[in-house]
C-alpha cells in the first residue's frame, strides 16, 4: 500500500492550498473514489478522452491544470493519466484482478473509502475542493458511459 504522502501530496489546509499541492495522481484518485462506479474500462481512448473533457470544462480547469495531453495521437493522450493508473494499480487501490481480458479496472469499496479518508485528511472536511471533486466524478461517470455507448453503436 502506498504511504499517504505518496497519494495525497502536501495539502494541509484550504488556506495553504495552491496549484502545486494537487497533482494529477491526487485528482485521478479522487475521481475514482467519488465515482458511482466500481469498474472503469481499460480502453485508453475512453479514459484519456474523459479526463480531457473534464479538463476542458471551466469549473475544473484549476483541478486539471497539471494534466498534459498530446493531441498527436488518435485520442488525447496523457502521460499523467498513465502514471496515475500505474501508481494506483501498483498500490492495489485499483486492480485488474479476476479480469483475464484486462477490460476493466476495479476499485473496491474499501479502496474508495481509503482514498476518501486521505482526501479528507489532507484537504480537510470543510474543503471547497471536495464537492468539486465529487461533481467531477459524477461527470466523469457520464462521460465514460457516453463513450462506451458510442463505441457499442460503432460495432
Amino acid at each position: 500500500m502506498l504511504e499517504k504522502e505518496k497519494i495525497y501530496t502536501n495539502v494541509k489546509t484550504e488556506k495553504e492550498l495552491n496549484k502545486e499541492d494537487i497533482h494529477p495522481l491526487d485528482v485521478a484518485s479522487a475521481i475514482f473514489a467519488y465515482s458511482g462506479k466500481n469498474e472503469f474500462p481499460t480502453n485508453r481512448f475512453i479514459l484519456h478522452s474523459a479526463f480531457k473533457e473534464l479538463k476542458d470544462k471551466e469549473e475544473y480547469k484549476d483541478l486539471f491544470e497539471d494534466y498534459g495531453f498530446s493531441m498527436n495521437e488518435p485520442y488525447p493522450f496523457s502521460r499523467d493519466i498513465e502514471e496515475s493508473l500505474d501508481i494506483l494499480a501498483t498500490s492495489g487501490l485499483v486492480s485488474l484482478d479476476y479480469n483475464p481480458k484486462l477490460e476493466v479496472y476495479k476499485v473496491s469499496k474499501e479502496s474508495k473509502e481509503e482514498i476518501k479518508e486521505l482526501v479528507i485528511e489532507f484537504l480537510g472536511e470543510e474543503s471547497k475542493i471536495i464537492p468539486r471533486l465529487k461533481n467531477a466524478a459524477i461527470e466523469f461517470d457520464c462521460i465514460i458511459d457516453k463513450y462506451k455507448e458510442n463505441l457499442k453503436a460503432e460495432e
